[in-house]
């Protein structure tokens, strides 16, 4: 097979897995625009927000992070309005106690079965960013931040979203920090067409070259 061949495979190839999968363009309020693989969208209007849950559990999983988007109007709502929406959908649930969030399992495309229940090993953290690009990291001595995510001042229902803004979950291990290390929490960001196409090109050059 020409080379030639070989590479319009690589682009078509390239450009046809992005389409496949649920990508969607996400600006956030600081004007930033960023290609998030979404598992689903539910609501409806202007307002976007999405909530991106990490159970940083390991295992044989495709992805252990997932994100989840909410189209809404009007004034903001509530962090549990939104979760009650995409619970919606029968793969994902959650739970919570005394109005905070303890659980969030969900069945991927995959088959994956995330869940965790929380023990005395660990706790669920709730964040949020206006930045697609903030790190997720170590909690302040005032526990009003993680990284550069703001935490939750509130309970479920007093913890607003907003539009362009990502709602973070963290299921991070706050005791025997020797054994369960802080896990960062992973927005899934998927690269445009043409950066797939040149990185499968490259691939494929490295090889040939190599084989040379």
């Amino acid at each position: 097979m020409k080379i030639k061949s070989l590479i319009c495979i690589v682009i078509i190839s390239s450009c046809i897995a992005p389409a496949m999968a649920m990508v969607h363009e996400f600006t956030d309020s600081l004007g930033q625009t960023g290609s998030i693989e979404v598992e689903y969208w539910t609501g409806s209007g202007d307002h976007e927000t999405i909530l991106v849950v990490d159970w940083n559990k390991s295992g044989n999983y495709a992805s252990e992070s997932h994100a989840f988007g909410y189209s809404w109007d009007g004034s903001a709502t509530s962090v549990l309005n939104m979760l009650d929406a995409i619970a919606l959908n029968n793969d994902f649930s959650y739970a919570s106690n005394y109005g905070y969030l303890s659980n969030v399992s969900y069945t991927d495309v995959h088959g994956d079965q995330h869940t965790q229940v929380i023990s005395e090993l660990g706790s669920v953290n709730t964040a949020s960013t206006g930045d697609l690009y903030a790190e997720w990291g170590n909690a302040n001595d005032t526990w009003t931040m993680f990284g550069e995510w703001e935490a939750s001042g509130g309970g479920l229902s007093s913890e607003l979203i907003a539009d362009g803004q990502l709602e973070g979950v963290n299921f991070f291990y706050y005791f025997q920090q020797d054994t369960f290390p802080y896990e960062n929490l992973d927005v899934t960001f998927v690269p445009e067409p043409a950066t797939m196409a040149l990185m499968g090109i490259g691939a494929f050059l490295a090889v040939r070259r190599k084989k040379a």
